[in-house]
Order: C-alpha cells, then structure tokens, then sequence
C-alpha cells in the first residue's frame, strides 16, 4: 500500500533550540487536543446527551493521556509520538448515535457506543500484533483506504453543519424562511473554517490557536457591545447548555457494563466499520509518523501498547485513540528532538480535564462547527482532493466514488463496497502477475543427462515435441488462465508437441478453479495426442490433484515426477524410442568420430587413450583433485555429485554412453568441482596428461584436432546452458 504523504513544506515553523521547543510544541499540540475534544464533545453529546458533554470531552482527553503513556513507556519508541482521540471513527459511528440518543434520550447510549469501537478496535489492534498481521492491513489498496478516510472528513463536515443547522435540509430548501440567527450561526462557522485552513497552511498548529483565540475574543467582545447575557446566548442556542459540573469517568463506566443487548446487535455493523476505519487510519499514520521523523517504527509492538491502550478506555466508555502523524509533523516543525514534546502535552491535557466543564460550557457553537468543518475538510482535502496528483485517474474516480457512496447510503454500505472494490482489485492486479516463469522446448531446457552426440542431434531435431512450462505463485481462477491459454497455443502450432511438462517447483499452491483449468487442459491435449506430466508440486499441491482423483476415480493427471528434470529425461527417453537404429550403439567411438567427422581419426585417437573397465559404485572422479585428465564414456552410466547444504549427497547431471566428462577442469586448470560415480558396471576411456603429451610427440595434427574437438564439445555444452538460463529472460 502507497504510505501516508508527507507534508507540504509551506507547513514548516522557524526551529527552536533546546528543552524549550519541545515544551512549546507539546503545549500547543495538548491545546490542539483539547480544542478537538470540546468541538467533538459537542458533537457527539448534543440533544438529549448533552449531560454527558462534559465527562465526554474529559474521557476523549483521558484517552490521549493512556495512549501517549502506553506508546512511551517503551524504551525503543519514537520519542515524538503523541495519542489522541481521533475524528474517523466517530464519524462513522454519528448516524448510529443520533439514532441511539433519540430512542434513549440519554448519554448512556453513546458511551456505551464509544466504549464498544474503542474496545472492538483495541482488540483488533492486539490481535494484529499478536499474529503478525499489520501487513494485511497495508494490503488494502490504496485508493480504497483514501475513499474510506476522506469519507469520513465529509461525513464530519456535514454532522458539523448539522450542529448548527439541525434542519439543514429544510435550509436548504427554504433559505429565506430560516431564522436569521442561524443563518448567521452556519456563516459564522464557514467563515471560520475558512479562516483555520488559511491559519493552519500559515503556522500548522499556532496559526488555528490564535485564530480561536481571536475569534472567542471577538465572539464575547461583540456580545459584551449588545447587551446580551451569557443565560440569553445559551438560550437561543449561541453558546452550547452545560453538563455535568465535573467529569466523571465512571459514569462512562457504568454505560457500558449496563450496555442493552438488543443496542449491541442494533449497531453492531457500524461499531466494526468504525473500528475498521481507525485500524487503517492508525496503520496510516504510523507509515506517516515513520515519513515525518525518517525512522522506523516497530508496528506489532505499537499496535499491542495501543490495542491494550484502547481497551482501558474502551472499559471506561471513552473513544478509539492512536498516534497521530499531524502531531509528529507539528513537533518536527518546532525543533522538538526529546520526550519533553510529548510529556508536556500529556501535561496540558491533564489541566484540560480539569477545566474541560467550564470550557465547554463558554464554547461558541458556531466555533465548535467550525473547528469540526475545518477538520473535516483537512481530512477530505488530504485523502481525496490532494490524491489527484499522486493517483492514477482509475484508482482517484474509485476513491471518489467509495465517498459518493457514503454520502449517498451511508458509510456502513461504502465500507461494503470498499471491501468488494479491494477483493476485486486484489484479484484482477494477482490474475495480471504472469504465472509463466519460462516456457521452452527441448532445444532451450533439457534434462541433466549428457548423451552421446547422435542422441543429441535427434533430441535437436524433435525439441518441439517436448514443451516444458515453469510455474509460480498461486494459481486460483483469475491466473490459470494464463496456463491455458499459453498451452492451447502450443498444441494448436504447426508442430504441436507430444509432451508438455508443468513444472509446478515455484507454485505455492492452487484452488479448486485452477484444479478445474487443469482438468480442461488435459482433455485438450488428450485431443491433440499429447500428455502432460506434473512435476515439482509441494504437498499441497499435489493433495489438490489427489483429492480430486479419491473423490472421482479419475485417471486423470496419473503421470507426475519428481522434479522438472526427471519428466524431461522421461520425455527425452521416450523420444529417442522413435529413433533410427544407427550403424551401432551409441559408445565412444561414434561420440569421437561425430565430432571429428572422421571414424578412422575416432579410431586413432581411441588407440591413443587407455580403456577402463569401472565398477559400480566406483568414483571415477573425485572433488577437489587436480589432475586433467578427460573420459569418454564407452558404455554404461555415471551420476555426477556434490554435496547439499545439509550434508546429504545431490545429483548434478547424469552421463550415458558417447558423454564426455572431465574437459573443464583439464582445460581450465581448476580444481574438480564434484564426484563423477560410476551407477553401474561401465566402461570408459581415459585421454591422461602423459598420453596427451606423448600424442603431441608422434602426432601433433592429431593432438590439435583432439583440442579443436574438445572446444567444440565445450562450445556445444556453453550453447545449452545459455539457452537454458535465456528462458527465464
């Protein structure tokens, strides 16, 4: 998944020095923070749960205290990471608590609400860390995700508008019936958004404090000039009806272990979308946290201290709270460096707690939408409308019409369709990934089995009658399409082939659809007079194939190896049963006289070298010698090994009747790589140094022709090998 972006550099502030920057930016993020709380207290909480105002703020405050300390107190954790109460989840959650608040008529309903994501998602947080599975969070496509987030920056944006035009749709319709007053409440707070969004790109987190600051003092300096009391301005709905006198986090407590079932079941759905909403969105912002201070950070234990985190604000009736990468942004900005940034927040938040029921009860309506309306366009902004450049036009339309979605049915139904939008891009991107490592003929890949010179120009001639395709990944419904396709090329070829080998070495597993593919594909090449030959499959794999074979009685794919180069060496063998019967056997006489072109000069050479009889079991050659001496092998079979990584002996290559071996290191001067075995009783002739230097004495024109026809075998043997290492190209 694409990471959070960074942030713009027009948001940077003149660096501090020392203890004093992180003071300063801790201070000013903590007053950010309680700006927040009050303006979401006062969203969350109006109606009939305004009682609940207070203790609500005081709890979103709480939340970023247990947060930012969970996170800290870890040894190895960036020493600017700041937690907070967040305005996603809540977002979500808003249709299901005006819902709530009107059938209860109490704040019972949204603690218990709060309570429940801040819970479900600290559980969700502990069991991602538990298991390791962060990353299948970052899975999620990346214009999904930013629907999802810039989503609930519009659904904040119009609950923020709700909070100072209840009967905004009747607004809407009717603008000059409505009362003047709100009007005037509704373009007070879209001024003031306004006028955050200009401070905040100014001096991110000082410029939208003075610019509260400035409009509280001019709020109250104009209500001081009319004449109007602060009873008067609570009652016509100006300034918000206080709660309760002091905050008291039991009575969050209290709503969610006296939570009704049949609510539970009512909003179960929203409260998951929610918590999902605030997984992503903390899985986000710690890739932007990690952009902000160029370091990393270790995700399983941030998701474990902030699971357990939530979970003990979650008991209290409190909401979800994760890092927030603003804040991180905000601290680099002043020149934070230290701890101090965040302790000194924490500080500023446990006064909000204290002072949050005074504070709420002299906050402005109009400046708690507008703080909220601010916010939400940051975030729709963020997500959404600063994408278009970064974003391919595809995944932006995607991303704006998950956010049409929710604005038209709901967030519950964007989620649903986000979630369908991922598996359908997961599964349309996978199906894209060729599942074709290599596909060659015999020409190009063929077993490891050195043969006599005749052997090979018949294997040469009828390489086309051998295919072999390499395979990889996971082959489902959406890729096996590929393997279809590519081998019903092969059969439909002027020279179809009589044998196609599926190498399945690097395929890690498969389903029932490509099982399916696979059936089809045989039945094709049974058509076309061809077979194909399994080989290479893991076990599960293989139990794929065999289940269906158990369950049908089926015949069907009865002809596996256990490795590519053993079905090569079947198909080879099979071919070569089609061969001519030649003069003779293939032996060292007819491998030397192909190659100098001339039967006499094969015999005059063999009279030259030594002929050995070799038991089985003998090791003609060992590692690590060297000498250079050169073998043909006359008759018989010989295996060339080496040792594995785990002690035990593998095979390289196999040489038959007419190989040549040994020609590397006689010419390279190197040591011998590997044990050349005898499998059998053999024979072979030996091409030593002291017969070597003794040809070139008595006949040096058959010395040199035995080099040229030693470059040629290595010249022919170079050519195989790199036209086995170009099919993967």
């Amino acid at each position: 998944m694409r990471t959070y972006p960074p942030a713009p550099s027009a948001l940077s502030w003149p660096m501090m020095q020392g203890s004093g920057a992180g003071l300063a930016a801790g201070i000013v993020i903590g007053l950010n923070q309680i700006g927040s709380a009050v303006a979401l207290s006062t969203l969350v909480f109006s109606g009939p749960a305004s009682s609940g105002g207070t203790t609500g703020a005081a709890l979103f405050l709480f939340a970023g205290l247990v947060g930012t300390a969970a996170v800290l107190l870890a040894r190895d954790s960036p020493k600017l990471v700041f937690v907070g109460t967040h305005i996603a989840p809540v977002a979500v959650l808003m249709p299901a608590i005006v819902a709530a608040t009107e059938a209860s008529a109490s704040p019972v309903a949204v603690f218990t609400l709060l309570g429940l994501t801040a819970l479900v998602a600290g559980t969700a947080m502990i069991l991602l860390s538990v298991f390791d599975l962060g990353r299948i969070v970052r899975l999620m496509p990346y214009p999904v995700a930013t629907g999802f987030l810039a989503s609930t920056g519009l659904l904040l944006m119009i609950a923020a508008v709700r909070l100072v035009a209840p009967d905004l749709q009747e607004m809407l319709r009717d603008p000059a019936g409505t009362d003047g007053l709100r009007l005037l409440n509704v373009g007070a707070a879209v001024v003031l958004a306004g006028a955050l969004l200009l401070a905040g790109r100014w001096r991110r987190g000082v410029g939208p404090l003075l610019c509260l600051g400035l409009a509280a003092c001019t709020f109250f300096g104009v209500l001081g000039l009319s004449g109007i009391g602060i009873e008067e301005a609570r009652a016509s709905g100006i300034l918000f009806r206080p709660g309760a006198a002091h905050p008291d986090p039991a009575f969050g407590a209290g709503a969610v272990l006296g939570l009704a079932p049949d609510l539970l079941i009512s909003f179960g759905p929203v409260i998951a979308a929610a918590a999902l909403v605030a997984v992503m969105s903390m899985i986000l912002n710690m890739s932007g946290i990690e952009l902000v201070l160029s370091s990393d950070i270790d995700t399983r234990r941030t998701l474990f201290r902030t699971g357990v985190a939530n979970l003990v604000v979650g008991a209290l009736g409190g909401s979800v709270c994760y890092a927030a990468s603003s804040s991180a942004i905000v601290a680099k900005a002043f020149g934070a460096r230290s701890r101090i940034a965040p302790i000194a927040s924490s500080g500023t938040l446990l006064l909000g707690i204290l002072a949050v029921g005074p504070v709420i009860a002299l906050t402005p309506r109009f400046i708690a939408a507008g703080l909220l309306l601010s916010i939400g366009a940051t975030i729709f902004w963020s997500w959404f409308g600063a994408q278009r450049r970064l974003l391919p036009r595809t995944d932006w339309f995607l991303s704006g019409f998950i956010i049409l979605v929710s604005a038209t049915f709901g967030m519950l139904t964007a989620i649903g369709f986000g979630l369908l939008a991922a598996i359908a891009i997961f599964a349309v991107t996978y199906a894209r990934l060729p599942v074709i490592a290599a596909a060659a003929d015999l020409s190009r890949r063929s077993s490891a089995v050195d043969r006599g010179p005749r052997e090979r120009e018949w294997l040469d001639l009828h390489a086309h009658r051998g295919q072999v395709l390499a395979l990889q990944g996971f082959l489902f419904f959406g890729s096996i399409e590929q393997v279809i396709a590519r081998a019903r090329g092969l059969l439909s070829a002027t020279h179809p082939p009589r044998y196609i080998v599926l190498d399945f070495k690097h395929v890690s597993g498969m389903d029932a659809a490509a099982l399916a593919g696979f059936l089809k594909l045989e039945r094709n090449a049974a058509t076309h007079g061809a077979r194909l030959i399994l080989s290479g499959m893991n076990a599960a794999t293989a139990a794929v194939f065999d289940r269906h074979s158990d369950a049908t009685g089926s015949r069907a794919f009865r002809q596996r190896a256990a490795c590519a180069d053993a079905a090569l060496e079947h198909v080879e063998d099979a071919l070569l049963e089609d061969m001519p019967a030649g003069p003779g056997p293939e032996n060292a006489a007819s491998a030397l006289a192909a190659l100098s072109g001339s039967k006499d000069t094969a015999r005059r050479l063999l009279s030259t070298m030594s002929r050995e009889q070799v038991n089985g079991g003998t090791r003609l050659i060992r590692e690590g010698q060297t000498d250079t001496d050169v073998f043909v092998v006359d008759a018989g079979r010989f295996r060339i090994e080496t040792a594995g990584p785990d002690g035990g002996r593998f095979r390289i290559r196999s040489l038959r009747a007419g190989a040549i071996l040994g020609e590397i290191a006689g010419y390279s001067g190197l040591t011998r790589s590997a044990d050349v075995v005898a499998e059998g009783d053999a024979v072979v002739y030996r091409m030593g140094a002291a017969q070597l230097e003794n040809l070139f004495r008595i006949d040096p024109e058959l010395a040199a022709l035995w080099h040229r026809m030693m470059a040629t075998e290595l010249a022919g043997k170079l050519l195989r090998t790199s036209a086995m290492l170009h099919q993967f190209d």
